[in-house]
């Protein structure tokens, strides 16, 4: 591994860079529900959230811990020493909380463990709540997707990465360091 390159940008321009995912996802995912369900049936669900708010707040934090916690586990599978190299935090100046693996570890692995909270909390929910008409289900996966945003990003930033070159998480920034011969 000796040439190094930064894909990575700052936490806000991250923000930024994120819109268009959150809204490509709204574009296709709302529409997708309002056909089949009925506008009136999103909003009935999203009027219990709202209304709900004491019970749906402590949700929220709640799943963006998981998030974090789901990062950190696919990333002690994936690497090389278990939790070893595994850091859970927020980086308080962004209020951003984080799953860092500090090590470098596989393209494709880094991938999967980007990838995992979009699919667990995001994908699989709204799945679900598209299936079984389950309104409020629906929405949060649909926000814990919006939440991947970052993640997603990722993604985008490293698509051009071979599976098979390795990568080291960046520890305050959007991306990773990539180790090319």
């Amino acid at each position: 591994m000796s040439k190094t390159k930064d894909i990575s940008v700052g936490m806000f321009k991250a923000s930024i860079l994120c819109i268009p995912i959150l809204l490509i996802i709204i574009a296709l995912l709302i529409p997708l529900y309002i056909r089949l369900y009925g506008v009136m049936n999103l909003f009935f669900a999203a009027r219990k959230i709202v209304l709900g708010w004491w019970l749906f707040l402590p949700i929220i934090f709640i799943g963006i811990f998981l998030h974090e916690v789901v990062h950190a586990v696919v990333f002690s599978i994936l690497g090389d020493e278990g939790f070893k190299y595994v850091h859970i935090g927020i980086q308080w100046d962004t209020i951003t909380p984080y799953a860092h693996y500090g090590k470098p570890i596989r393209a494709l692995y880094y991938r999967i463990a980007l990838l995992a909270p979009a699919l667990i909390l995001g994908a699989l929910p709204i799945a679900v709540g598209l299936l079984f008409h389950q309104g409020i289900l629906f929405i949060f996966g649909l926000l814990f997707l919006l939440f991947s945003g970052g993640d997603l990003l990722i993604l985008w930033l490293i698509r051009k990465v071979s599976n098979n070159s390795y990568v080291k998480d960046h520890p305050t920034r959007a991306g990773c360091y990539v180790y090319e011969d």
